[in-house]
This record gives C-alpha cells, structure tokens and sequence, in this order.
C-alpha cells in the first residue's frame, strides 16, 4: 500500500513539478565530505543522548557532550571548507538564523503533544486504545483542513504578521491544552487541539516564507534542508526532553502507580513549560522581524 502511495506522488511530482535547467557555468564543486561525517555523528550523538543512550552502555550526559564536541568541530570545518555543507553565513543572518530557531522551538511542542498526550488520555481520563487513537487523529485533520488557509493568509496579510499570528495562537493552544482537559475531560483535549494545530499551521507556513522569500534560486534548496534539519532536532528534543520533564512532575512512582489528579497536575505542568518555550519562539519573532525587501506580501 505504501509503495503504491510513493509511486502515486512521483508520478505526480513528475507531472506538476516544473524542470529546472541546468547551469553549466558553474563550476563543480568537491562534495564536503569531512563536514558530512561530522554532522552525521553529531545527529547520531545528540539522537542516542536525549533516548537516554538507547541500546548503548554510554550515558546520556557523556553522549551529549560528544555530540557538543563533534558540533564544535562541524563548525570549524564548515568555516574554513571552499564549499560548506552549511554555509554558516546563513546561521549568522539574523534573521534566517532566528527563523531556524523558532522553527526549532515550534516543533518541540508538535512532537510533545503526540508523545505525552496518549499516556494522560490513556492514565489520567482512562480511555481505552481505540478511543485515544481518534482523539489524536483530531489534530492531523484539523492540519489538512487548516494548511491551505494558512498560505494564503501568508500571502493577504504578510508572512510576519501571519508568525505572529501562529505563535500567538500556539501558545495560547498549548495553555489551553494545560488546563482543558483537567477542567472538561475528553472534549476539552480536542478543544484545544482544534486550537491549537492551526496555530501550528500559521507558524510553518508563513516562517517558511519568511526564510525563502529572500532566499537565490541556488539557495533554497540549501535553507529548505536547515528547515528539515532544525524541525527535526526540535522533534527528537520535544520527544526526549519533554518526556523528561513529564517524568519528573509525575515523581519518583511509575504512572500506573499514580492518582488521576497526580497525573493531570503533570500534565498541566509540563504543558505550561511547552507554552513557555512557544512565549520565548513569539519574543524572537517580536524582536527580529523580517527587512521590508524581505517580507513576503510587504
């Protein structure tokens, strides 16, 4: 079923997608090898860190430490390559720099809804599997309906004002999925989902555009790959740390050993931690908004 969806999507990817010609003027480049294998292993470090080290006897700490370290070393090398793998002139740019961050910070609450809500549906209101798994499909269907609204939002009122928008929406999503579902249960939790995922929606879309509006032809496959790459590390992060954080409210006893109001207060702590990290995603955009050559619909 799923190679007959693949094959579906190249064949219309071959019909809709326009062809690029070739620019033979450019010269060939040397592939950077060195920073490959140094971005590989530092992904590899960080991923093995925030599990807990996996299936390896390494600690956390000591893996992230190393991820640290191959991170340093990735950067020197990109610094001094004729032919970066991450031009570090885009991470300097202020505003592509911060774009990439908040894409970052987004995306910690997007995979922190998906990994701790099942265990609060399934502990603290006692649904069943088959009712959970409804309860979040709530928010992939919200995001199909909303996405298409959300690019031409962008393109009325402007990619900055639409951010703004998102994260404002985000944030005040992810307060109301804190306390919703402690104060009307089930149908709190998909309130604040149907408030919550347009705000994602807002967000990705319009900070996109943001990053590639200003961006050269030659360039936006490079800067759409760091929007992959930061949305990722914000993925494994929000999956990792945010789990932790929920750990550590419930306290020292396993879940199943918990009380309903124990699991909800960490529920609703941890969520409140997520909203703050989306406050903090809001103040950036605040602070660095897009040149007016830069803003799309401007």
């Amino acid at each position: 079923m799923l190679a007959l969806l693949g094959a579906g999507l190249l064949l219309l990817a071959a019909r809709v997608i326009p062809a690029v010609p070739s620019n033979k003027s450019l010269a060939p480049t040397t592939p950077d090898w060195k920073g490959a294998v140094l971005l590989t292993a530092t992904l590899i470090l960080y991923g093995l860190g925030t599990v807990g080290g996996g299936n390896t006897t390494m600690d956390a700490p000591l893996l992230l430490v190393c991820a640290a370290g191959t991170l340093v070393l990735f950067l020197r090398v990109q610094s001094q390559a004729p032919s970066p793998l991450v031009p570090l002139v885009h991470l300097r740019d202020p505003q592509t720099g911060t774009a990439l961050l908040m894409n970052l910070l987004v995306s910690i609450p997007m995979m922190a809804t998906l990994v701790i809500g099942p265990f609060f549906l399934s502990f603290g209101l006692g649904m069943n599997e088959a009712g959970i798994g409804l309860v979040m499909a709530v928010g992939p269907l919200v995001a199909a309906i909303s996405g298409v609204p959300a690019g031409r939002l962008a393109d009325r009122i402007g990619a900055q004002r639409t951010r703004m928008a998102g994260l404002i929406q985000t944030t005040l999503g992810l307060i109301a999925l804190a306390y919703f579902p402690r104060w009307l249960g089930v149908a709190g939790y998909i309130v604040a989902l149907m408030l919550l995922t347009p705000g994602f929606q807002l967000f990705l879309a319009a900070n996109s555009t943001v990053i590639m509006l200003g961006a050269s032809q030659a360039q936006r496959g490079l800067l759409s790959g760091l929007l992959g790459l930061s949305r990722n590390l914000g993925l494994m992060t929000g999956a990792s740390l945010m789990s932790g954080v929920f750990s550590m409210a419930l306290g020292p006893q396993d879940i199943t050993d918990t009380a309903t109001e124990g699991i909800a207060q960490a529920f609703t702590i941890t969520f409140v931690i997520i909203a703050g990290i989306c406050l903090l995603a809001l103040i950036l955009s605040w602070c660095i908004r897009p040149t007016q050559s830069k803003q799309y619909g401007a």
